[in-house]
């Protein structure tokens, strides 16, 4: 069940910066060393084992975003946003029951600001879900804790919801890795791997001066820098793998004309710095199966069929 198959480049979703206490800190990496040695060590270790869900599981995730985002002449502000979103999900999977649980607490901060526009937006979410086979409905079904509702899950598989809430950066770290192979030598000097005892160390820094062309015309209308740099750790400690990575996107535009809604000399800024810190192992905890008689259902009928 997968969201996205990435390019060279992830793309950034743009949520609303991080609780410096709560972004992951990185051990220090210096043992640089080739791409196939790094490849054996990453098939020996069996990372994306873990996502397989073979066994029981537990264990917890950290999302954070900040972003900066600006539009200025010279001095003067055109417009300025900012804003962090963060996430932190708990999660456990009870293989000898088939029951699945999640946890995620969010918060959410915003800023915008510029000649028409002056708002703060502050909001926090709570989501509690359980899939459970149900005897009496003859399914496995959805429960929103908090909102005491279930409806019939036509998937056997309930670790599906858990491999989508968590595994977003490490998808994003096995693309960008995989690709390596298929690169041209340009592309491949920007990439670096270390291992340092049992760290697993990728690095991806990429520059990139564009212009900007006016419609089927050869005249450049504004000049687009893009700066990536890309950070991912792995290590498996007792028993449990660690997953880290720290993913910084710099994009400036400068327009040399007026065109479409922007204005000669205007420089538009966007720092984007997105944040993972994964923790997942083996578990044989019992899922307790919630009883669901005071829930309310949201089938259309309570004796079968899902809501269109």
């Amino acid at each position: 069940m997968k969201k996205r198959i990435l390019l060279l480049v992830p793309t950034l979703i743009l949520l609303t910066g991080c609780s410096k206490s709560k972004a992951p800190s990185f051990e220090k990496y210096s043992n640089a060393v080739t791409f196939d040695a790094f490849k054996a060590g990453i098939e020996e270790k069996k990372f994306a084992d873990f996502f397989l869900f073979s066994t029981g599981c537990k264990g917890k995730v950290y999302y954070g975003v900040e972003y900066k985002s600006s539009s200025v002449i010279g001095d003067v502000y055109i417009s300025s946003e900012e804003g962090t979103n963060e996430r932190e999900i708990k999660f456990g999977y009870d293989m000898a029951n088939n029951r699945s649980s999640i946890n995620e607490k969010g918060e959410t901060s915003y800023t915008n600001t510029g000649a028409e526009v002056d708002e703060q937006k502050v909001s926090k979410t709570t989501v509690s879900t359980q899939y459970q086979y149900n005897d009496k409905l003859d399914s496995f079904i959805y429960i929103d804790v908090k909102e005491k509702t279930y409806k019939k899950y036509t998937n056997k598989n309930v670790t599906d919801s858990i491999l989508y809430a968590i595994d977003d950066e490490f998808v994003g770290f096995q693309s960008l890795y995989k690709q390596y192979e298929a690169e041209t030598e340009d592309v491949k000097s920007h990439y670096a791997f270390y291992i340092d005892g049992g760290v697993f160390t990728m690095t991806f820094s990429f520059t990139n001066e564009t212009e900007v062309v006016e419609g089927e015309s050869t005249e450049t209308v504004a000049k687009k820098s893009t700066k990536y740099d890309f950070l991912y750790q792995l290590e498996i400690d007792d028993g449990k793998l660690h997953f880290k990575s720290k993913c910084v996107s710099l994009i400036d535009e400068t327009y040399l004309k007026t065109y479409s809604t922007h204005i000669k000399d205007e420089v538009d800024s966007l720092n984007t710095t997105t944040y993972c810190s994964l923790e997942i192992g083996s578990d044989t905890s019992t899922i307790k199966e919630i009883d669901i008689s005071s829930y309310a259902s949201l089938d259309k009928d309570p004796d079968g069929g899902l809501l269109s």
